[in-house]
């Protein structure tokens, strides 16, 4: 379950820096790259899709744009950085590519791996000192701290493993919920002393 003190710890690697679990045992090469679709990759897809104000752009390629800055709410602190220039922020795979690399995602096609890592719907954004904090950290071992982004977090990480059938073991399993419980409940306010 989910508690005060995995929340600080969490916090705390992030705002540290502090790196979170090592990647060993996995070939992120094999994943690919970002896939170009019209006039953005799909890093540029996101950062665009979920800017909370004016984007500058600039085009570096004919018919290619890159986002350069804009503001964006950090989806595990839930931290406004206004007027963040794009490169210090990172567009984070909900599922860790090398946690999903360790759990069966080596054996998949070269297709299938990189729809995975392309796949919008489980990518967020978030500054790069709290990606570096989460590295390969599952649900159990990684929450935001930010209470609100916490459920849907939690959530889309185990629709994400459900639909790339990623192998859990019993206890991951048990765990993943456990988290999804405690972070999808709305908890009452305590009351001032």
């Amino acid at each position: 379950m989910v508690n005060a003190k995995t929340a600080i710890l969490s916090f705390c690697m992030a705002t540290l820096g502090v790196t979170g679990a090592n990647a060993e045992n996995c070939n992120r090469e094999s994943f690919g790259s970002w896939s170009q679709k019209n006039l953005l990759d799909t890093r540029n897809f996101v950062l665009a899709r979920d800017a909370l104000g004016e984007i500058d752009w600039f085009e570096y390629s004919s018919g290619k744009y890159r986002v350069v800055r804009s503001t964006w709410r950090d989806a595990l602190t839930g931290k406004i950085h206004y007027h963040q220039v794009a490169e210090q922020l990172d567009v984070d795979h909900i599922i860790p590519v090398c946690f999903a690399y360790q759990r069966g995602a080596d054996l998949w096609d070269e297709s299938k791996r990189k729809a995975f890592y392309n796949d919008s719907r489980f990518l967020i954004v978030t500054h790069e000192s709290v990606n570096a904090a989460k590295g390969v950290l599952a649900p159990w071992d990684f929450v935001p701290i930010n209470r609100t982004a916490a459920c849907s977090y939690v959530t889309r990480f185990r629709e994400g493993v459900v639909e790339y059938e990623i192998e859990l073991s019993q206890s991951e399993w048990k765990l993943l919920d456990d988290h999804l419980n405690d972070a999808c409940v709305t908890k009452p306010a305590e009351h001032p002393s």
